[in-house]
């Protein structure tokens, strides 16, 4: 069996299911049985009682029922997870307004404080320079007199621009330092985009998290409008190429519509490769796919392999049709 388990290959479909192709010789459980000489199927043999006393049986029943629980578990969730996610960013959100307008305020008032510093200073210049000037007169000193004056100009025209400065900065405190409220346009498309990608954290506490974040800074540098579906659009496509295990064909229904990735094969190495051509084939349902991605075994090949043949036993031997 450890032969037929390398050669497993998995395909995702658009649909969220997978496909197992199965090393050549071996019969899918989810194919039609071959009938014994007799013309019995092999599983007659197990129902002539109608009783099933077989332990191994009854635990993968039980599995199965577990299983079951566990996925509704896990999509009340997810809700609840998107929703607090959701929740999280508007209070993010006006946490940032206030930041900003205090912020402001602070920036506002150490500027002013310096304004005010500087034409005092000026003025004294001003009253420095008239003393000059006095005192030059009476000496009848022509040169220093000269010199008084235009150091009188030069302070009156310093203290003159100052004041005209405050006047501006007094004037366009009145409202321009107020923070706008959120976009709806952007509130919308970033709730939208974060309830598809429910693996983002807002706070980067993980790494791609805080790749998106760079990402997202990136685009904003370069010009793009978070308002537009572009910018959202822009951003899908540039996570596709730095985190493409967070970009499957499964949660990338939107980004498809436009340009249809081409279906990936991950074998057993890892590597993305064509269906075979030989063997049958054993079909994931999407449930099953999730259930398998939810218990953290997807990306381990060995305990993927292991899961999926936990599910071709159990088809076996209850006759399950996909």
């Amino acid at each position: 069996m450890s032969e037929q388990e390398k050669d497993l290959q998995v395909a995702e479909e658009q649909d969220g299911s997978a496909t197992v192709q199965l090393p050549e010789g071996e019969q899918s459980p989810q194919e039609p049985q071959n009938m014994s000489e007799g013309g019995s199927s092999d599983s007659e043999d197990s129902s002539d009682d109608g009783s099933d006393v077989d332990p191994e049986r009854q635990a993968i029943r039980a599995a199965r029922r577990e299983e079951r629980q566990l996925k509704k578990q896990l999509t009340k969730a997810k809700i609840s997870e998107s929703q607090h996610l959701i929740n999280q960013l508007k209070r993010q959100n006006e946490s940032m307004a206030e930041r900003l307008a205090v912020l402001e305020k602070r920036t506002a008032g150490s500027d002013m404080a310096r304004l005010d510093k500087a034409i005092e200073d000026s003025h004294l210049k001003l009253q420095f320079a008239k003393m000059e000037i006095k005192k030059a007169t009476e000496l009848a000193d022509g040169e220093a007199l000269a010199n008084a004056q235009e150091q009188w100009y030069e302070a009156r025209r310093q203290a003159e621009a100052l004041e005209a400065l405050k006047k501006k900065a007094v004037a366009g405190a009145d409202g321009s330092s107020v923070p706008k409220a959120p976009d709806p346009r952007l509130k919308r498309l970033a709730s939208d985009w974060m309830s598809r990608n429910d693996w983002y954290d807002p706070n980067g506490k993980d790494l791609d998290s805080r790749v998106t974040i760079k990402v997202d800074e990136a685009l904003t540098e370069e010009g793009y409008d978070p308002t537009t579906e572009d910018y959202w659009d822009e951003l899908d496509r540039r996570l596709t190429k730095y985190l493409p295990h967070r970009y499957n064909s499964s949660n990338d229904e939107r980004s498809s519509s436009s340009t249809r990735r081409p279906r990936s094969v991950v074998t057993g190495s890892g590597r993305e490769s064509s269906s075979s051509a030989g063997g049958s084939e054993f079909r994931l349902s999407p449930e099953r796919v999730r259930a398998i991605k939810d218990s953290g075994r997807w990306d381990n090949m060995e305990e993927r392999k292991k899961m999926i043949r936990k599910y071709m036993e159990y088809d076996r031997q209850n006759g399950t049709r996909g």
